[in-house]
């Protein structure tokens, strides 16, 4: 039985006819399972665990088992929370939570050392905490379509960060802890409310794009930015 849920593994929705032909000619790496109950028989062997049409409630208990899991995608479920065991998944690259039920991220996400991507774009997330700085490779988080009222503090933890995707949520402002993101990089915000920015954003030496379409910004502010990041395209029109 799959956990969390009321129907077996093997009851999971049938994947369409013509997503077989497309697996027939791009066959996905070795690895690769879509269904638990096959990853289940080889636990070794799991690389990549794609389950985002199987109506998950909660994270299955079996992934612990995949020591060499690199790839969990579980989008497209009704997952609310993350599980503290997830840390203990040494090899895990990537994490794809877009399209669930979550509400807040917990600090243990960020102790995943070997972790590069995460996503969790299109859920509830209002609010979260990272307790203090982290070891980790994360280059990539995704909390678009989300309902952040602001960016948090604790975002300057997180070193290694290239690329942060923050549109469509409800900031009103860009605070000064973009300026202490040393390797921030690539900054999305478009569809959100911003009308106000910290001058210590200047000090983000390493961005070069940031994107603020579809923000009630004056004039003022556009004249403002581009003069305080002169090494940044900085991108007001339609995304």
């Amino acid at each position: 039985m799959i956990v969390g849920v009321t129907i077996s593994s093997s009851a999971q929705k049938p994947i369409p006819p013509e997503v077989y032909e497309t697996i027939k000619e791009h066959p996905a790496p070795a690895g690769t399972y879509f269904l638990l109950k096959d990853a289940i028989a080889h636990p070794t062997k799991v690389i990549e665990l794609n389950l985002n049409t199987g109506y998950l409630t909660k994270v299955p208990d079996e992934v612990i088992k995949f020591r060499n899991i690199e790839t969990l995608d579980l989008s497209f479920n009704e997952v609310s929370e993350l599980p503290a065991w997830i840390v203990r998944l040494k090899k895990l690259k990537k994490i794809i939570l877009t399209k669930n039920k979550l509400t807040k991220l917990p600090d243990f996400i960020f102790n995943i050392s070997s972790l590069e991507y995460a996503d969790f774009s299109s859920n509830a997330i209002d609010t979260f905490e990272i307790a203090g700085p982290k070891v980790n490779s994360l280059k990539e988080l995704n909390l678009s379509f989300n309902s952040l009222k602001k960016i948090p503090d604790c975002f300057g933890y997180l070193q290694t960060l290239e690329i942060l995707r923050l549109e469509n949520n409800h900031l009103t402002s860009i605070p000064a802890v973009i300026g202490k993101m040393k390797s921030l990089k690539n900054l999305y915000l478009y569809h959100n409310n911003i009308t106000d920015y910290d001058e210590n954003i200047k000090d983000a030496a390493a961005l070069r794009t940031l994107f603020l379409a579809q923000n009630p910004i004056d004039d003022a502010m556009i004249i403002a930015l581009k003069k305080i990041l002169p090494n940044c395209q900085i991108y007001f029109g339609q995304p």
